[in-house]
């Protein structure tokens, strides 16, 4: 083993100290020889910035070292009338690298100087070596004082172990969510193992996981001088987010014939959106669109909203009604008579075609109706257009026909009416 540094061997001291001494640092007394109090006398062995240290009058102490680790051997003697010596000695298993030379003690001592005075505490240090992988190294320290009384501790035993070992793997470090990924862990020189802090039954072996989400499994392997960990992650993918349609609404619950009414619609996570029946395709999340029914009747309208994560449907309905029509404005005050005393109309046997000429005498109005005030049957011929119009009653064959018109009436006989009447209703001019 190397020589041991200065700076390890500061490190070690600092430990050593803060642990073993804790009145501070050596200071000079005066010295006594006659007193019959022995020295405090403390061996320790500092491993990993660790001191494990036995006193005079303390158990022996096992200690457990990792395998290759180098181990720093402190010893000290403390008096309060001056401490005259300590030695470090390995008892079985190794040397002590003293300044490069593998020795089996090592030693320190303190003289006395002209004004009788001395240090209360001494030191002696060395790096300790094993002879063997598999051996133990037993140490124990001694020392004395100026007064000749002298303390031994009991020992340290060192036994050499191998670190934990952790090792963790997986079948696949990708995987889709909804899908197993299978843990594999093996461990070497370990007392207990942990998969994600949960305490595996055995030291090696295997388990199955089904993550939601991106996940690190962690082994920790614990032994006699430590513990190792080692993780792995497995990235679990998310599958895309499914459309959502949050509205799809009519701007109406009821129009007219005729009316245009709006539909808006909000969605996420969609790429594109389609309105049927006859609404538009679009690729916008939000909107709104105008449609114009032909027909009157309930309307329901299916927007379709499509995305990575797959499609969803929502409808609205609306009602489409006929508009209300005003009554028309209709006045019955036209009559056109034949009458036997009529200078103007001759009334002819029957089978005769009688007409009056009414183009000059009303103007701006159209025919509703006709009803027959006779009291007999006959066609009516207004503008080309005939209708048999039997007695008493109303017809609605020449409506729309302007009122300004030759109006013919034929008798068919055999009896000669004494007169022929017709009331004409039309919209009000």
């Amino acid at each position: 083993m190397a020589r041991i540094s200065r700076e390890r061997l500061i490190a070690a001291s600092a430990i050593f100290i803060a642990s073993v001494l804790s009145t501070g640092c050596p200071k000079k007394v005066p010295v006594s020889t006659d007193d019959a109090i022995p020295p405090k006398v403390a061996v320790s062995v500092v491993s990993e910035g660790k001191a494990h240290t036995v006193e005079t009058g303390e158990d022996p102490k096992v200690v457990n070292v990792r395998r290759g680790s180098e181990v720093i051997l402190l010893a000290s003697t403390s008096d309060p009338g001056g401490a005259r010596d300590v030695a470090a000695t390995v008892v079985t298993g190794g040397r002590i690298d003293a300044e490069g030379n593998l020795v089996t003690e090592i030693s320190a001592s303190r003289t006395v100087d002209e004004a009788g005075q001395t240090y209360d505490r001494v030191f002696a240090a060395g790096t300790l070596v094993f002879d063997s992988p598999s051996l133990d190294l037993v140490v124990r320290a001694a020392g004395s004082d100026f007064a000749d009384n002298s303390a031994t501790t009991a020992t340290i035993t060192l036994v050499q172990h191998e670190p934990p070992v952790a090792r963790i793997s997986v079948d696949r470090d990708r995987i889709d969510r909804g899908e197993s990924v299978q843990v594999f862990y093996e461990s070497e020189n370990a007392s207990e193992v942990y998969l994600n802090d949960e305490l595996m039954g055995t030291l090696s072996g295997s388990r199955q996981f089904t993550p939601t989400q991106t996940t690190e499994y962690k082994l920790t392997a614990v032994g006699t001088i430590g513990r190792r960990s080692e993780s792995v992650v497995v990235e679990v993918i998310q599958p895309p987010e499914a459309p959502i349609i949050d509205v799809f609404r009519a701007g109406a619950t009821d129009i007219d014939l005729g009316e245009s009414i709006s539909l808006r619609w909000e969605t996420r996570n969609t790429t594109s959106i389609r309105i049927s029946p006859g609404g538009p395709t679009s690729q916008s999340a939000s909107g709104t669109t105008t449609v114009t029914p032909s027909t009157v009747g309930r309307k329901t309208f299916t927007l379709t909203a499509e995305g990575p994560g797959g499609s969803i449907t929502a409808t609205t309905t609306f009602d489409v009604n006929m508009p209300e029509q005003p009554e028309p404005d209709i006045e019955c005050d036209v009559e056109v008579t034949l009458l036997g005393n009529n200078p103007n109309v001759v009334i002819g046997p029957a089978g005769s075609v009688w007409p009056i000429d009414l183009r000059a005498d009303v103007s701006g109005r159209e025919i509703v109706s006709i009803e027959n005030e006779s009291q007999v049957d006959y066609t009516l011929t207004v503008n080309n257009r005939d209708a048999d119009i039997d007695a008493g009653e109303t017809s609605t064959a020449h409506a729309g026909l302007p009122l300004a018109a030759i109006y013919t009436f034929f008798v068919p006989g055999p009896v000669v009416p004494t007169f022929v009447k017709a009331r004409i209703c039309t919209t009000r001019p």
